[in-house]
């Protein structure tokens, strides 16, 4: 839900900490490291179901000392050392969700393209898709066109 409504890149969901999320104004501060003045941030607004799921979350998280947002949560062969600990990376998730779904697997980038997608589809201006993938380039390829 998060990568869908945000389209957020991984690194920025897997750094994301509660104090990254405000509720009172709905907004998410994503940060990226991906410009050029070094590790920056953008404020962008949570849809109303992303909040809504964030907001149970926070209530009923696992870890409710932690400052991350999301954890690992599972104790099995590959990621008990991590159990508690913010995700650096998630090599099974999303192929497990795909053959659940019985689908192509596909990874973490695509989810972005499926947001822009969704947004394109919709009827949104592509400088509105941009500015929600915080492209600070006029230059930099839209993710619908790719």
């Amino acid at each position: 839900m998060a990568y869908l409504h945000t389209a957020a890149r991984r690194t920025e969901s897997f750094d994301l900490q509660w104090s990254d999320v405000d509720f009172e104004k709905n907004r998410i501060r994503l940060w990226t490291k991906k410009r050029k003045g070094g590790r920056e941030h953008d404020w962008i607004t949570m849809t109303s179901e992303l909040q809504q799921v964030l907001e149970n979350w926070n209530e009923n998280r696992t870890f409710p000392d932690s400052d991350y947002v999301f954890l690992c949560e599972e104790k099995n062969n590959y990621c008990k050392e991590l159990y508690g600990h913010p995700f650096q990376f998630r090599r099974h998730w999303l192929p497990k969700l795909c053959e659940q779904a019985k689908v192509e697997p596909f990874g973490f980038h695509a989810i972005r393209h499926l947001s822009a997608s969704i947004m394109d589809d919709a009827g949104y201006p592509i400088t509105v898709i941009q500015t929600l993938f915080r492209h600070q380039s006029a230059s930099t390829d839209s993710p619908v066109s790719a």
